[in-house]
């Protein structure tokens, strides 16, 4: 009882702000992208159907197969109870409490004791990393889960039993289903590491291991066959260019911030994100993956006592070399580990963002501070001097954090055009602010540690907290809900326009795009209550289907042809069924060399213009079928064929042209993964859809199935006899239904192995 209420207190001192239901996560992604795929999700689901397809992103791409929607994590279950951004910022913070308790029991297992498992729980589900990525609740569920992770896969190490495996297999599954594909494999490598590490032949534990892969494997078939095909499709399993795949590396000045927390102070990433990402962002794109990477000088200082210890337990040794390990990882591009793992593991091509394996360092950190407390007791001597140390490190930063030495240092850090003299003296004054904070935490604890060395544990407990909570503040922004409900000026016309002439929107105004600060301010979100519907992602929350593609599944000889985001009335943009274009003022100019596009409405603030596209190919069509010789000359004809010839579709291989259908077309959809097509032809030939063919669309014509094949690089065609016909295309993800037996199987299998009583020794 007395635990239950330290621990919500604990979670109401950092997160108490974001309890009431009028705010919501107003970070980056977490409105840009997840806030759309959480309502789509809602949506489906209190129409009692699980979304396989999501239409709105490119020409289409699979639900299941992107992952990041995480159609079958459990914690879906929220989107049912609650409107969209409450149930994706309660899924945030069901996550932190979920991480904080997995540290608590992680830190106990290996023999903390009371203050310590405390201070690990603040150490890890308050660390700086994990309140900065609550805007990306994947990689939160991937964090959050990795502690429990540790705890079976120590029980396993120690004892081979069904339930620790059992409790393996549940953790790989969860991780896999919410959406961090990169993050299972890399914990199904650890807890392969936990087991190889302990001692004594191994034999039993890698059988009970194996077991534990094979039924989580079980427990994520339903959506493996849709995730393979779609990371086939997009190009992510050919592996990305090393450039891409450390994008978002740790910058190694950013690892004082294990100690004094994040350098830059509130509101600074908002006002001057991209700036500060050029010198300290590690080849991202404009901001910073993590606002934080703190964890506290407690757990640093404990770490290093166990590091330094003459004599080390199998345990400390391991959680030492993980955070070792994982740091080299993290820091990407400016370390050679994550490099030669790029180079000699075929899966490491397909991610990216190194950053995203901190959580792994952190366990490694907490873990090895856990095992160190029995060496603060025998060797006082050790412990003070590391604490001398690190107060040494901290003085000197302080000292050199003058504008003048943080000028010196950006200059050095990215050559170019010097940081301007704003962004010098916040970071400036925030370092030596949190520099001198440390400093103070550091001699408060050697006092305590030189003059009441019994109480050592409690003061780091105490330190500990307050400078987490006050150096995390403002990593977890909230804002007023009301932000969400606000309607784009565009919007209205759109639709009614939409409801005249079905098609897609092409929107992706450069001058206007998302702000790359990590915390959305209030102007921001004001300025997107207008630009929402421009975002290829927010398009998703008003039912508009955007040729802009941001989720991994576009396909790969679309994205070649084409690009991300095709341009205005272009060749790519017709293909894709683009009929509507919001451009900004100096796209405008561009598009007077098409006089076919018409003005329907214009928006002031900022000054935007809607227009429409007849000549966009409709969602179905009658098109003439020509041969291409390959892949690539089909490539070409698709993006550079200007004029556009409307009644031409391209198909590989296809050996003699096929004349066009002659006779009236009409569709509709009534669900995402749904497309019904009535015929009335006077003349048979071929029928295009344009939406991605996926394997996974199938084709019944008047209740036959009937084969589709591939024109335009990526739509659904079909052949149709003269009269009238119905036309029916539905997607079902690669495997299913069957694949529903071997989850049942699994998941029955877990079950039973989760509640077998261990025999007696």
């Amino acid at each position: 009882m007395v635990r239950g209420a330290a621990g919500a207190a604990l979670f109401a001192l950092f997160l108490g702000d974001l309890l009431s239901p009028s705010t919501f996560l107003a970070r980056r992604d977490a409105f840009r992208l997840y806030l759309p795929l959480e309502g789509f999700l809602a949506d489906a689901l209190r129409r009692g159907a699980l979304p396989t397809w999501f239409p709105f992103d490119g020409a289409g791409v699979s639900f299941l197969g992107t992952a990041v929607g995480a159609p079958l994590d459990p914690l879906k279950v929220l989107a049912l109870l609650m409107p969209p951004d409450q149930s994706l910022k309660w899924e945030a913070l069901v996550l932190l409490a979920v991480a904080g308790v997995g540290a608590w029991c992680f830190a106990r297992r290996l023999g903390a004791s009371e203050p310590l498992r405390w201070l690990a729980t603040v150490a890890y589900a308050g660390s700086g990393y994990l309140l900065s990525t609550t805007e990306t609740p994947i990689y939160l569920h991937a964090a959050a889960l990795l502690p429990w992770l540790a705890l079976a896969a120590m029980a396993l190490a120690e004892r081979p039993a069904g339930r620790p495996a059992a409790g393996l297999a549940a953790m790989l599954a969860l991780t896999a289903l919410g959406g961090d594909l990169q993050g299972a494999m890399l914990q199904a490598l650890l807890a392969g590491a936990y087991v190889l590490a302990s001692p004594g032949a191994p034999w039993r534990r890698l059988a009970w291991l194996a077991l534990a892969g094979a039924l989580a494997a079980a427990l994520v078939a339903p959506a493996a066959g849709a995730i393979l095909v779609t990371a086939a499709e997009s190009g992510r399993a050919a592996g990305l260019g090393l450039a891409e795949a450390t994008s978002w590396s740790l910058h190694p000045v950013r690892l004082l911030e294990l100690l004094v927390g994040p350098m830059s102070p509130p509101g600074l990433l908002e006002k001057q994100g991209g700036e500060l990402a050029r010198f300290l962002g590690g080849g991202g794109q404009g901001y910073l993956w993590a606002s934080s990477e703190l964890v506290g000088l407690a757990v640093v200082w404990l770490a290093l006592c166990g590091l330094f210890a003459r004599k080390r337990s199998r345990a400390l040794t391991f959680h030492l070399a993980l955070a070792g390990v994982a740091l080299l990882l993290a820091l990407g591009s400016f370390g050679k580990l994550y490099v030669l793992a790029y180079e000699a593991l075929p899966f490491w091509r397909s991610f990216r963002y190194p950053e995203k394996l901190m959580p792994f360092a952190l366990l490694g950190l907490v873990g090895a501070a856990a095992a160190s407390e029995k060496v603060v007791g025998e060797r006082r001597g050790l412990a003070g001097g590391i604490l001398l140390g690190l107060t040494a490190t901290l003085l000197a930063a302080w000292a050199a954090a003058s504008s003048e030495g943080v000028g010196r240092l950006l200059a050095w850090l990215a050559p170019g055009p010097p940081a301007s003299p704003e962004l010098v003296d916040a970071l400036a004054l925030a370092i030596q602010t949190r520099a001198l904070a440390a400093l103070l935490v550091a001699v408060v604890m050697g006092a305590v540690l030189r003059f009441w060395p019994q109480r050592w544990a409690w003061a780091a407990l105490a330190l500990s907290v307050g400078y987490a909570w006050w150096a995390d503040e403002g990593l977890v922004p909230g804002r007023d809900r009301e932000l969400v409900e606000l309607q784009p000026t565009l919007l209205g016309p759109l639709r009614e326009h939409l409801g005249a002439a079905p098609g897609r929107l092409r929107s992706m105004p450069e001058s206007f795009s998302f702000p790359h600060g990590g915390e959305l301010g209030a102007v921001n979100a004001a300025l997107l209550g207008d630009l929402q519907s421009l975002d290829p992602d927010q398009a998703a929350r008003f039912g508009l289907g955007n040729i802009s593609s941001y989720l991994p599944g576009m396909k790969r000889e679309l994205v070649e042809a084409c690009g991300d985001a095709p341009p205005c009335a272009s060749p790519c943009a017709r293909r894709l069924g683009a009929r509507f274009c919001v451009a900004a003022p100096e796209e405008q100019p561009n598009l007077r060399a098409h006089p076919e596009l018409k003005l329907l409405a214009e928006a002031t603030s900022p000054r935007l213009a809607l227009l429409e596209d007849p000549r966009a190919r409709p969602l179905v069509s009658l098109p003439r079928l020509r041969g291409a010789r390959d892949g690539h000359e089909a490539q070409l004809r698709f993006a550079n064929d200007d004029p556009w010839p409307e009644d031409v579709a391209w198909q590989v291989g296809l050996g003699t042209e096929r004349e066009p259908a002659v006779g009236q077309v009409r569709s509709s959809r009534s669900r995402p993964d749904e497309i019904e097509v009535e015929l009335q032809l006077d003349r048979g030939g071929p029928v295009l859809v344009a939406e991605q063919c996926s394997p996974g669309w199938r084709a019944t014509l008047d209740g036959q199935p009937v084969p589709l094949a591939i024109a335009d690089l990526a739509f659904c065609t079909l052949n149709a006899p003269a009269g009238g016909h119905r036309v029916v295309l539905r997607y079902v993800p690669p495997g299913w239904p069957w694949v529903w037996a071997i989850f049942s199987l699994g998941l029955g299998a877990t079950v039973l192995l989760a509640l077998r009583r261990p025999k007696a020794v």
